[in-house]
């Protein structure tokens, strides 16, 4: 049974447990889901990251918001993390409340940058351990930035050169379809997202509002 929690700041007995317990090599922090621009409302070592009390939400935890992860799990468990040259072994608890709705997420990333290549030898030389698994597996990596414009931007150019084509030479129908695509990984969950993204596709905002009433 998942945790429930009325209030987001009764989590953070628990996030300090977690960081205490981990030490320097972990950060966490918990994300409040309704206020996607500033949603970091606590965080322990977050110079690993670079991040701080008041930045937004990830790429990955954007996702994990829109696509509804939340109501047929009560974790994901070690995905990739990436910030400046480091890596870390991420891991997200959903954080619901007594109505089984989703209101933040509980977020430890642990820095596996010096362990990443000793465990792979480790693991070469000792095959029937299970030291490979300390390494994350699912993704293609979270990108944890902490600034929400830099990573609607960065998710957005991602997307259109899914497309192999320039924005300039798009057609309304591939807007369309990338818009459909940011769309489903959470971008317009900030309404200041709209400002971002049209630049990038070369439109205005009004005709990147009718391109999301097409996609609606």
């Amino acid at each position: 049974m998942a945790l429930s929690f009325e209030h987001l700041e009764d989590t953070f007995p628990l996030a300090n447990f977690i960081a205490d317990a981990l030490g320097e090599i972990a950060e966490v922090l918990v994300h409040d889901v309704n206020d996607p621009k500033k949603s970091i409302i606590f965080i322990r070592n977050g110079n690993l990251s670079g991040r701080k009390v008041g930045d937004g939400v990830t790429d990955q935890a954007l996702k994990l918001i829109q696509t509804g992860e939340s109501n047929v799990r009560d974790y994901v468990s070690g995905y990739k993390g990436a910030a400046h040259n480091q890596e870390f072994r991420s891991s997200t608890l959903f954080i619901k409340n007594s109505k089984g709705e989703l209101i933040g997420l509980l977020c430890i990333n642990v820095d596996i940058t010096g362990f990443k290549d000793t465990l792979s030898l480790l693991s070469k030389l000792v095959p029937d351990s299970n030291l490979h698994d300390m390494l994350p597996t699912i993704g293609h990596g979270e990108n944890l930035q902490g600034d929400w414009s830099e990573t609607i931007r960065r998710i957005t150019r991602d997307t259109v050169a899914q497309y192999g084509v320039s924005p300039t030479r798009m057609t309304s129908s591939e807007r369309i379809n990338i818009v459909r695509d940011l769309k489903n990984n959470g971008v317009f969950l900030m309404k200041s997202a709209v400002n971002v993204v049209a630049p990038e596709l070369g439109c205005s905002v009004s005709t990147l509002y009718r391109y999301l009433q097409n996609v609606n």
